[in-house]
Protein backbone atom coordinates (compact mmCIF):
# COMPACT_ATOMS: atom_id res chain seq x y z
CA UNK A 1 0.00 0.00 0.00
CA UNK A 2 1.23 3.50 -0.83
CA UNK A 3 0.68 6.45 1.49
CA UNK A 4 1.20 10.02 0.33
CA UNK A 5 1.09 13.49 1.91
CA UNK A 6 1.11 16.71 -0.10
CA UNK A 7 1.54 20.30 1.08
CA UNK A 8 1.81 23.31 -1.18
CA UNK A 9 1.40 26.99 -1.70
CA UNK A 10 0.21 28.99 -4.71
CA UNK A 11 0.37 32.67 -5.50
CA UNK A 12 -1.34 34.46 -8.39
CA UNK A 13 -1.11 37.98 -9.70
CA UNK A 14 -4.24 38.83 -11.68
CA UNK A 15 -5.30 42.10 -13.35
CA UNK A 16 -9.09 42.39 -13.43
CA UNK A 17 -11.06 44.59 -15.82
CA UNK A 18 -14.75 45.38 -15.36
CA UNK A 19 -16.79 44.61 -18.47
CA UNK A 20 -20.39 45.45 -17.74
CA UNK A 21 -21.61 43.47 -14.74
CA UNK A 22 -18.71 40.95 -14.83
CA UNK A 23 -14.95 41.21 -14.37
CA UNK A 24 -12.40 39.52 -16.64
CA UNK A 25 -8.95 38.68 -15.31
CA UNK A 26 -5.57 37.83 -16.81
CA UNK A 27 -2.49 36.94 -14.82
CA UNK A 28 0.24 34.54 -13.81
CA UNK A 29 0.10 31.79 -11.18
CA UNK A 30 3.11 30.13 -9.53
CA UNK A 31 3.41 27.61 -6.77
CA UNK A 32 5.38 24.88 -5.11
CA UNK A 33 4.52 21.57 -3.48
CA UNK A 34 6.27 19.13 -1.18
CA UNK A 35 5.37 15.46 -1.42
CA UNK A 36 6.15 12.63 0.99
CA UNK A 37 5.52 8.96 0.15
CA UNK A 38 5.90 5.85 2.26
CA UNK A 39 5.07 2.26 1.52
CA UNK A 40 3.71 -0.75 3.41
CA UNK A 41 5.39 -3.72 1.75
CA UNK A 42 7.37 -6.84 2.47
CA UNK A 43 10.09 -5.81 0.01
CA UNK A 44 12.57 -2.96 0.00
CA UNK A 45 10.69 0.32 -0.42
CA UNK A 46 12.22 3.20 1.53
CA UNK A 47 10.19 6.37 2.04
CA UNK A 48 10.89 9.22 -0.33
CA UNK A 49 10.33 12.96 -0.56
CA UNK A 50 10.01 15.20 -3.61
CA UNK A 51 9.24 18.79 -4.48
CA UNK A 52 7.69 20.39 -7.53
CA UNK A 53 7.32 23.91 -8.85
CA UNK A 54 4.68 25.23 -11.23
CA UNK A 55 4.11 28.37 -13.25
CA UNK A 56 1.56 29.38 -15.88
CA UNK A 57 -0.98 31.88 -17.18
CA UNK A 58 -4.44 32.17 -15.66
CA UNK A 59 -7.70 33.58 -17.05
CA UNK A 60 -10.60 34.50 -14.81
CA UNK A 61 -14.24 35.53 -14.86
CA UNK A 62 -16.01 37.02 -11.81
CA UNK A 63 -19.81 37.12 -11.84
CA UNK A 64 -21.62 39.03 -9.06
CA UNK A 65 -24.57 37.26 -7.44
CA UNK A 66 -26.16 39.57 -4.87
CA UNK A 67 -23.55 40.16 -2.13
CA UNK A 68 -21.51 37.22 -3.43
CA UNK A 69 -19.17 36.61 -6.34
CA UNK A 70 -18.89 33.43 -8.39
CA UNK A 71 -15.26 33.28 -9.59
CA UNK A 72 -14.20 30.93 -12.39
CA UNK A 73 -10.56 30.61 -13.41
CA UNK A 74 -8.49 28.33 -15.56
CA UNK A 75 -5.17 28.06 -17.28
CA UNK A 76 -2.26 25.84 -18.14
CA UNK A 77 0.59 25.27 -15.70
CA UNK A 78 4.02 23.88 -16.44
CA UNK A 79 5.08 21.64 -13.55
CA UNK A 80 8.81 21.05 -12.99
CA UNK A 81 10.14 18.15 -10.94
CA UNK A 82 13.17 15.91 -10.42
CA UNK A 83 12.58 12.35 -11.64
CA UNK A 84 14.74 9.61 -10.15
CA UNK A 85 15.53 6.53 -12.23
CA UNK A 86 16.03 3.62 -9.83
CA UNK A 87 17.80 1.48 -12.44
CA UNK A 88 20.48 3.98 -13.50
CA UNK A 89 20.45 5.74 -10.07
CA UNK A 90 20.31 9.17 -11.77
CA UNK A 91 17.84 12.05 -11.61
CA UNK A 92 16.68 14.39 -14.35
CA UNK A 93 14.67 17.61 -14.37
CA UNK A 94 11.40 16.97 -16.20
CA UNK A 95 8.27 18.94 -16.94
CA UNK A 96 4.57 18.27 -17.44
CA UNK A 97 1.84 20.57 -18.77
CA UNK A 98 -1.26 20.56 -16.56
CA UNK A 99 -4.64 22.15 -17.27
CA UNK A 100 -6.05 23.93 -14.20
CA UNK A 101 -9.56 24.99 -13.27
CA UNK A 102 -11.06 26.47 -10.13
CA UNK A 103 -14.51 27.54 -9.03
CA UNK A 104 -14.88 29.79 -5.98
CA UNK A 105 -17.82 31.31 -4.18
CA UNK A 106 -17.02 34.47 -2.18
CA UNK A 107 -19.62 36.04 0.10
CA UNK A 108 -19.09 39.54 1.47
CA UNK A 109 -20.21 40.20 5.05
CA UNK A 110 -20.56 43.70 6.48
Amino acid sequence: MTNQALAGVELAGIKKIDVGPVALGLGVRLGGHGIAQWFDSTGEAPPRRASTGRVGPVLGLDVPVGRSVLALSGGTDVQLYQRFDAITRTSNLESTVLPTFSLEWVHYVR
